[in-house]
C-alpha cells in the first residue's frame, strides 16, 4: 500500500505506523504524567493541607508533557499530511486525527516545482517532498523510500497558475 494518495488538487501523506508495543509504552507514559500529579495534589486536599504553588506548577508542567505525548501518539498511529494545491497557493496542514495544527499556506506567483530531499542516514534511503514555488519552500514531515518519492515527485508535474 502506498503511504500517499492524490485525489485532484489533495495530496495526503501517511507515516508509517509506530510498533504497538510503543504506542502502548507511550500510552500508559501520557496517563501517569497526568494521573500522578493529580493524585497527589488531591491527596493533598484530602489530607487538609493547603496546596503548594510547586504543586501546581508541576501539574501544569506534567499537563503540557502529557500533551506532547498523546499528540505523538496521534501523530504515530492515526496521522497524516495533507496539501491543498490551489489557483495561487498550497495549503500544508499536519492532521492529528483529534485536532488538527495551524494550517500553513504559501502564496504561488510562478512556477510550482516539486522535488525529492534525502532526510536522515543515507542506508535508509528516505526522504521527503519539497515543494518549491518563487517565493517560498514547504517540506514534508514525513520520510518514506526515495524511489516512491520519486514516483510522487513525476506524477506532480510542474504547475503554473
Amino acid at each position: 500500500m502506498l503511504p500517499y494518495t492524490l485525489e485532484q488538487s489533495t495530496l495526503i501523506i501517511k507515516p508509517k505506523q509506530a510498533n504497538y508495543l510503543v504506542l502502548a509504552v507511550l500510552i500508559v507514559l501520557c496517563f501517569l504524567c497526568l494521573a500522578l500529579p493529580i493524585m497527589g495534589f488531591v491527596l493533598t486536599i484530602i489530607e487538609g493541607d493547603s496546596p503548594h504553588f510547586g504543586g501546581i506548577i508541576l501539574l501544569g508542567l506534567m499537563a503540557l508533557i502529557s500533551f506532547y505525548l498523546l499528540r505523538l501518539i496521534l501523530w504515530n498511529s492515526c496521522g497524516k499530511e495533507i496539501f491543498v494545491f490551489e489557483k495561487n497557493s498550497i495549503q500544508y496542514t499536519a492532521d492529528y486525527n483529534w485536532f488538527k495544527d495551524k494550517v500553513k499556506t504559501i502564496s504561488v506567483k510562478g512556477d510550482i516545482q516539486f522535488a525529492a530531499k534525502e532526510a536522515g542516514f543515507k542506508e535508509d534511503k528516505t526522504g521527503v517532498l519539497l515543494i518549491i514555488s518563487e517565493e517560498e519552500e514547504l517540506e514534508s514531515v514525513v520520510k518514506m523510500p526515495i524511489d516512491l518519492l520519486q514516483q510522487l515527485v513525476l506524477k506532480l508535474p510542474p504547475k503554473k497558475p
